[in-house]
């Protein structure tokens, strides 16, 4: 599945700056509504900061790759999967989403 910037929602677009903006860490309790992110409200961040005084940081949302990524176009799928609910921690590496803990609740 493609994205492009014209096909992902205000709200998906926001994310993704702010994953790029972050670069290496966490985002806590991201609520999730119809398969979209919720941005309106406060949202937990734990940046990772390297104390090196290196910085590799570059603008990617500008890259039109970044849409197409494998682990973009998988988060908003699971996103979408999970409909309405809580992502309890979107762990990311480079900008890019590496991991989610997506809360979910099963009737037994």
């Amino acid at each position: 599945m493609s994205q492009d910037q014209l096909s992902i929602s205000e709200a998906q677009k926001r994310l993704l700056q702010l994953m790029q903006e972050v670069h290496y860490g966490k985002i806590e309790d991201l609520v999730i509504s119809g398969g979209e992110p919720v941005m309106g409200l406060n949202v937990k961040v734990l940046r990772d900061v390297k104390l090196s005084g290196e910085s590799s940081r570059k603008p990617v949302f500008a890259d039109r790759d970044y849409l197409d990524k494998p682990q973009v176009v998988e988060m908003l799928r699971q996103f979408r999967r999970l409909g309405d609910g809580v992502v309890q921690l979107v762990e990311i590496h480079d900008g890019l989403p590496f991991r989610i803990h997506i809360v979910e609740m099963v009737r037994l």
